[in-house]
């Protein structure tokens, strides 16, 4: 090989060694970082300058933050962590607001609370507890209104301490029969078929829900994670009046709280 030859392959190499450096550069700093303990910010942007694509933190070499953004706002998973490295908090974001389960964690790993959103508004169950895996209190929301909490005693083996609000959700919601999409109801409504409402289901109490529809007792109905879900709730145009019962009882069959709801639903 002459020198030519020599220098063309010498110059070809860092040629190559520096597309290499510009694509893997943030792998390079990543790398950089937990090496040598550093702090820095993992990202990457779009033409327009905003956050797109992964994002990570670094805290003296630790991961401390992790996260995914869309032309500038957070869409996907999104966590904090300890410094040892444990999950602190982890949630998911969709448009930038807050959409599924959120769940935090004490420093020792056992569970903080459990949280549901749906489009930046806090709906459904919620679980709060010890950083001795005790539940302290359990609440349930309907577009951001906690209409029931209860407190536990966790110094007498979960005992209850303190009930607040009503078992039955505030809303009825309706599904169509032609999109099929959840709505709220209103008094009069078109082409719905489905029935859903929020409902307490607290642990170490026992639920028992009855649901009439013009007098006549419906028991088809799902109760799934704080919401009873009846299917063709109204099949045929006509008024309905719709009534719902709940009981809470103690694990001894003793009566806590008992609510009864009425609604008139037209449909057209």
């Amino acid at each position: 090989m002459s020198s030519h030859q020599k220098r063309l392959l010498i110059l070809a190499s860092v040629a190559i060694m520096a597309l290499l450096a510009i694509r893997y550069r943030l792998v390079i700093y990543e790398v950089y970082l937990i090496t040598f303990h550093q702090s820095g910010i993992i990202k990457t942007t779009n033409k327009n300058g905003k956050l797109d694509g992964r994002f990570t933190a670094y805290v003296r070499g630790k991961r401390y933050a992790a996260a995914y953004f869309e032309n500038g706002v957070r869409d996907g998973s999104n966590i904090i962590y300890y410094g040892d490295g444990h999950v602190k908090r982890e949630a998911t974001y969709q448009n930038g607001l807050l959409d599924g389960t959120e769940k935090a964690y004490y420093a020792n790993g056992e569970l903080d609370y459990i949280v549901e959103w749906i489009k930046g508004k806090r709906t459904g169950e919620e679980y709060h507890y010890l950083n001795t895996r005790a539940l302290d209190n359990y609440g349930i929301f309907d577009q951001e209104d906690e209409f029931f909490a209860i407190a536990y005693d966790t110094v007498h083996h979960w005992k209850i301490k303190n009930v607040f609000g009503n078992i039955i959700g505030p809303n009825l919601y309706v599904r169509g029969v032609s999109n099929y999409q959840w709505h709220l109801l209103t008094k009069t409504a078109e082409n719905i078929s489905d029935l859903n409402f929020k409902i307490a289901n607290p642990p170490l109490l026992k639920l028992k829900v009855n649901i009439w529809l013009n007098n006549t007792q419906r028991t088809d109905f799902i109760l799934d994670a704080g919401t009873v879900k009846l299917k063709n709730a109204f099949k045929a145009p006509g008024k309905y009046a719709v009534r719902i019962e709940a009981v809470l009882l103690t694990e001894a069959n003793h009566l806590l709280k008992k609510d009864t709801v009425q609604y008139l639903v037209n449909k057209k």
